[in-house]
């Protein structure tokens, strides 16, 4: 697995950090039973002279792109910097592990997250 989480906008919100960008996916998926495929907060690429200041992991969490496939983090929201992803296909079932399909590699994914900065 190879992912790339690249941050276009970063909204600092009262007690929130908000965070928008793409990612793209490459390599193999390995299923979340099968320890899943890891999603690092700590190492998202940032714009230039930005940081993300957080310590937990985020309370709310979207992603989504243009061909059906659905993406949710099976880990507790404000819990860890490092979560799994699980990555369902258009019939609401696991991806099977293995390497991605042209689906996910050739789409347009954007995500947004929220941190809490009072945790």
């Amino acid at each position: 697995m190879a992912n790339v989480l690249t941050v276009v906008r970063v909204v600092n919100d009262f007690d929130q950090v908000r965070v928008q960008g793409t990612v793209v996916f490459s390599g193999s998926y390995v299923q979340v039973a099968g320890a899943g495929e890891l999603i690092d907060w700590t190492k998202v690429v940032m714009p230039a002279g930005q940081s993300l200041n957080v310590s937990k992991g985020p309370v709310l969490f979207d992603m989504w792109g243009n061909n059906g496939i659905g993406y949710g983090l099976n880990a507790a929201y404000g819990t860890a910097m490092a979560q799994k992803l699980k990555i369902t296909t258009a019939s609401n079932t696991e991806l099977s592990a293995g390497g991605y399909p042209a689906s996910i590699t050739g789409d347009f994914i954007q995500f947004e997250v929220c941190f809490d900065t009072n945790i």
